[in-house]
């Protein structure tokens, strides 16, 4: 087992920031400018940016950072294992400028990741079309898919199966290093329990929102780390009911009638579920609880600004943040 002890008094450190909706709550009479003001991150501080853009950029960017620093203190199998994960960024910069150059708009925001990346600035500057980013993407694990997928998105302009393609090959990856860690449980019981729920947010949507079929879904979300009977039972329920019953019981998602509260419930419980594993130092089940806890965080901050800029009621907005900490219960 990898030694963590370096990186887990970092963690308790930024766990304290998490903010959930009794958090938030108190400020939500600020103004928008003061509202901003009122966040504050790990290593930035107060969010000084004017823009909804920057200031969207700067909770990310300040992720990136996190995980970066984290990478400094821990074993080389741990490190794979982070900086696969931050090829979620590699590939938001991808698809971001993918839409560019399908809508000839200016990029909206590129992360800055570090070294090891290539998509990235300030490497994106002389990319002026498809056909200059695909020969970009040679020696990357994106140049296959961008090879099989430009055609059809310069016919179409429609990047979601590129975007899902993309994102299972991330999976399939961060699997393969997870699997190569030598702590295989704790990922799996954290990391890729909090990505596997994502996924089951997004079945559940296809399947019962837009009413495709099984084989529809599988075509998008093939089983990664999922069994593959367990993955197919799940497509092949008749209601949102026996869809949820199949879903881990320790999530206690019995009230969980209809894909809008599925959609509400799931993100809290994955927070009740890992935010013990969180404190508890010796394996990488810290680690793992740390960075899903870290994208609720930065979901609540996204969710919280947007609703400020459009002048949304609490009333309206509240569900739709998860509770962390010693709210973070059920």
């Amino acid at each position: 087992m990898a030694y963590h002890g370096a990186t887990y008094a970092k963690i308790l450190r930024w766990l304290s920031f998490f903010e959930g909706r009794k958090d938030i709550e108190p400020r939500w009479g600020l103004s928008f400018e003061e509202f901003l003001q009122s966040f504050e991150l790990p290593h930035k501080g107060r969010i000084t940016e004017e823009t909804i853009l920057d200031v969207e950029k700067a909770i990310h960017q300040e992720k990136i950072g996190l995980i970066r620093s984290l990478m400094r203190y821990e074993s080389k199998k741990t490190q794979r294992v982070l900086q696969v994960y931050l090829r979620r960024y590699e590939i938001k910069n991808l698809v971001n400028l993918v839409l560019s150059l399908l809508y000839h708009r200016p990029v909206s925001i590129l992360y800055e990741l570090g070294k090891g990346y290539r998509i990235q600035p300030p490497f994106m500057a002389e990319i002026k079309d498809l056909k200059d980013l695909q020969s970009f993407l040679i020696h990357t694990p994106y140049y296959r898919l961008a090879q099989d997928a430009f055609p059809e998105l310069e016919r179409t302009g429609e990047t979601f199966g590129f975007e899902v393609r993309l994102y299972e090959r991330f999976l399939e990856d961060l699997v393969e290093v997870a699997r190569q860690s030598g702590e295989w449980s704790a990922w799996r019981d954290t990391l890729l329990f909090g990505l596997e729920m994502e996924r089951v947010l997004f079945v559940a949507r296809m399947k019962f929102g837009y009413e495709r079929t099984a084989e529809e879904v599988l075509a998008y979300f093939p089983p990664v780390f999922e069994q593959r009977s367990y993955w197919r039972r799940l497509l092949n329920t008749k209601s949102l009911a026996d869809f949820v019953s199949l879903l881990p019981r320790q999530l206690a998602l019995d009230t969980a009638n209809d894909l809008q509260t599925l959609a509400r419930v799931l993100p809290e419980r994955v927070v009740a579920c890992l935010w013990p594993m969180a404190k508890k130092p010796g394996s990488a089940h810290f680690l793992g609880a740390f960075l899903v806890i870290q994208e609720m965080m930065v979901q609540n901050w996204q969710i919280a600004i947007e609703a400020k800029r459009y002048k949304l009621s609490w009333e309206r907005v509240s569900g739709l943040m998860v509770e962390g900490g010693r709210h973070a219960v059920f």
